[in-house]
């Protein structure tokens, strides 16, 4: 029996949600810890030349996590963000995106620390961040539990689109991106959706379909 692989694709989907003003209060305070942590990490990891998360991990978690109140995953996912900038940057620069080497501006960008602004998204893993959705979804059913730095929040209301919300219950989901946006709330969850099986070569050989007279 030929060999049949399935490819697994990655999906975004974008919900809003809708927390109390006592929520939205611990939402933000929690965006601006971890966006502040990220700068003083960033900091620390500019000065000491360290840029993979390893490394970072090793010689910051705990100073991060005492130092902003963090737990543990949260305290990870900072460091996993950070480095990933500076990955980035590394990356931006090689390609000359700053300009040649030796230019003013590259010269500039490569000595200045990554700084985060206040509200950038921030990531969470399921441990972090659970969804509540029934099995007979309605338009205001599904709900979220999140941690956050004053306490774990539970019941904010999701009022998603019903296929929206079928596709987070039946597939699985990995890192969802909180973001504030526009003064509203938004949870980008990344899904696993496996691709159509690939068919494997019969006899050494792949069939090619031709059209004759083109």
């Amino acid at each position: 029996m030929p060999v049949v692989s399935v490819a697994a694709v990655k999906q975004v989907v974008k919900v809003q949600i809708l927390p109390t003003a006592d929520q939205a209060a611990a939402l933000q305070a929690t965006l601006n810890t971890c966006n502040e942590a990220a700068s003083w990490l960033s900091t620390g990891m500019h000065t000491e030349r360290v840029r993979r998360k390893h490394d970072a991990q090793k010689r910051f978690y705990t100073d991060l996590k005492e130092r902003f109140g963090l737990s543990a995953q949260p305290a990870i996912r900072v460091i996993a963000k950070v480095a990933d900038a500076y990955t980035t940057l590394k990356a931006n620069i090689d390609a000359g995106n700053y300009g040649p080497p030796c230019s003013q501006k590259r010269t500039a960008v490569a000595a200045t620390p990554i700084g985060f602004r206040a509200d950038p998204a921030q990531p969470f893993d399921a441990r972090w961040l659970s969804w509540q959705i029934p099995g007979q979804v309605g338009v205001r059913a599904a709900t979220v539990s999140i941690w956050t730095t004053a306490g774990r929040l539970k019941g904010v209301r999701v009022p998603g689109a019903p296929g929206d919300l079928v596709m987070l219950r039946s597939r699985p989901i990995g890192q969802t991106d909180l973001i504030y946006r526009d003064r509203k709330w938004f949870l980008y969850a990344t899904l696993e959706a496996p691709e159509a099986p690939l068919a494997q070569p019969v006899n050494g050989f792949v069939g090619v379909g031709w059209i004759w007279g083109s």
